[in-house]
């Protein structure tokens, strides 16, 4: 079905995105502290 291929990308998708987004908000930290 379509619900496993959607699991099936974002299994591949999701941690790429997570770790993007956790060095943006690293980022945004960094530059909001100066």
């Amino acid at each position: 079905g379509s619900m496993v291929e959607l699991e099936t990308l974002w299994r591949s998708v999701g941690p790429p995105l997570g770790n993007a987004w956790n060095t943006l908000d690293v980022v945004g930290g960094m530059c909001s502290r100066k």
